[in-house]
């Protein structure tokens, strides 16, 4: 695969050009009980999150990580 199209589409690591995974901090919505959490419901993010690559350990924003000429030239 050379590049992502579903959850992760027009992600790749702007250092090592990895496709993934990566570390993304996201806001979910969580039914809480006292004895803990069951299941969860839509799983966001956005631009401003922060996101780390998996292989490399590169961190930033889901932004930085977004596609562009200078990461494709990293791959």
């Amino acid at each position: 695969m050379d590049k992502n199209v579903n959850c992760l589409a027009g992600m790749r690591c702007p250092h090592c050009g990895s496709l993934g995974p990566f570390h993304i901090v996201a806001r979910a919505t969580f039914t809480v009980f006292d004895d803990g959490t069951d299941g969860h419901g839509s799983v966001e993010w956005d631009d401003d999150s922060f996101c780390s690559c998996g292989e490399c350990g590169t961190d930033g924003e889901v932004g930085d990580f977004k596609e562009s000429d200078k990461n494709k030239e990293a791959a």
